[in-house]
């Protein structure tokens, strides 16, 4: 999804600790439940088994996008962070 260092070209500046990891924007976040409703549809359709586990790159804005799709699919077990 969008980040914020996308639409803030200052973020960078202002989070010196961790440039390198920007927070998804607002549009960001829906885009991360589009894509949750995305696959929840296509296991519908495929009749599918429900997703039973999440992993996710330890970046925020991974997490953050994880935390959406899990949302929009109903999941509300524990996002794993991968190295």
């Amino acid at each position: 999804g969008e980040r914020m260092d996308a639409i803030d070209k200052g973020w960078m500046r202002a989070n010196p600790l961790r440039p390198f990891d920007p927070p998804l924007t607002a549009a960001g976040s829906e885009m991360g439940k589009k894509a949750g409703n995305a696959i929840q549809a296509l296991i519908n359709k495929e009749k599918l088994a429900p997703v039973s586990r999440v992993y996710s790159s330890p970046l925020i804005r991974c997490i953050e996008t994880a935390a959406e799709v899990c949302e929009s699919l109903g999941f509300s077990g524990k996002i794993c962070p991968e190295p």
